[in-house]
């Protein structure tokens, strides 16, 4: 799950042109400060938390998960399926820029956050 975490965050920032800072020495994480900084309750002991160390092949890990399409069935009515089968419409295509188009207008995004404690 780290790694889904991880490889979803990074790649909804390159989406955003942000192309990221570079990873943390992991000796330099301060898990006192990374607590107060997520808000997280003071009745967790510093020896409960521990840092480990994420590895995700972001170019691999986004052509497994987020290239990969998915079949869904389209119900419209026949004058608009014939009026749009004579021009070429291509609806797997006229649907995805849609949909991309209506969650950026919408500027809906996923946002996930895995904290282990």
């Amino acid at each position: 799950m780290a790694i889904d975490s991880l490889a979803s965050y990074i790649y909804d920032e390159s989406l955003d042109g942000n192309n990221g800072s570079l990873p943390s020495n992991i000796e330099d994480i301060d898990i006192a400060k990374a607590k107060k900084d997520l808000g997280i309750n003071n009745k967790i002991d510093n020896k409960d938390i521990s840092v480990r160390l994420v590895v995700v092949d972001i170019d691999k890990y986004i052509e497994e998960h987020f290239k990969k399409c998915v079949k869904k069935t389209l119900t419209i009515p026949i004058y608009l399926d014939k009026f749009a089968t004579k021009n070429k419409i291509n609806f797997s295509k006229l649907l995805k820029e849609a949909l991309i188009e209506k969650l950026i207008k919408n500027k809906t995004k996923l946002i996930v956050l895995f904290l282990y404690i």
